[in-house]
């Protein structure tokens, strides 16, 4: 890691341990190197530094357009690995972006979603995300952040004590997926396969916490 992605990651990973006892589930799923497209569902705003913070690797993720507005925030984020993202979707020069990341061997955060939940249930996924994954060739690995929407959920701006666990999935080769049938049809698989995965991660959640 860099020095300064370091020192944030270390900091941010305190703050989540006392803040949220953070715990990581099989976090050794998640490759040391080499290009990866990890898929989580979308329930807060702390879904990206609670993946981030438990893994010992940079991470990049999508940053709204918007925050990169203020010159001096943009920066900060940017030395994080943020890529801005329009409200109305990728434009070229973003996907060329974000596909250079993975082509290069970075590990890529996205929200399959889209967008973030309203009442703590996962949601349809878009195409976006497997769109990415195929014209990367990367794997993707699905990631269940369970406990994040009560911390806090859409609509709140500071977050309440409560506890959080990161399920990390095992990466999956895409080839089978996407080897037959046109375009549409070869996304709306990968985009359902994705989702079925981050649901069997779910559903581990709750079987955890209605053992303990």
């Amino acid at each position: 890691m860099r020095p300064f992605y370091r020192l944030v990651h270390f900091t941010f990973g305190l703050l989540c341990k006392l803040l949220f006892r953070a715990e990581a589930v099989t976090p050794e799923n998640l490759p040391i190197t080499g290009g990866l497209l990890v898929c989580s569902n979308h329930a807060s705003n702390l879904d990206p530094p609670l993946i981030a913070v438990q893994v010992p690797r940079e991470l990049h993720f999508m940053a709204k357009a918007e925050l990169f507005s203020n010159p001096l925030f943009g920066r900060i984020i940017r030395a994080l690995n943020a890529h801005p993202v329009k409200r109305d979707g990728v434009d070229r020069k973003t996907l060329r972006e974000y596909l250079d990341v993975l082509k290069g061997g970075g590990a890529l955060i996205i929200f399959p979603e889209g967008t973030r939940t309203t009442d703590g249930n996962l949601q349809t996924s878009k195409t976006g995300a497997a769109m990415i994954a195929a014209q990367a060739g990367v794997p993707v690995m699905p990631i269940y952040v369970d406990g994040s929407f009560e911390a806090m959920p859409r609509g709140k701006s500071w977050p309440r004590r409560t506890k959080v666990r990161v399920y990390y999935g095992k990466p999956f080769d895409t080839a089978e997926i996407l080897a037959a049938g046109d375009r549409k049809d070869r996304y709306e698989r990968l985009a359902a396969e994705i989702m079925r995965r981050i649901a069997e991660l779910r559903d581990d959640a709750i079987a955890r916490r209605s053992a303990v």
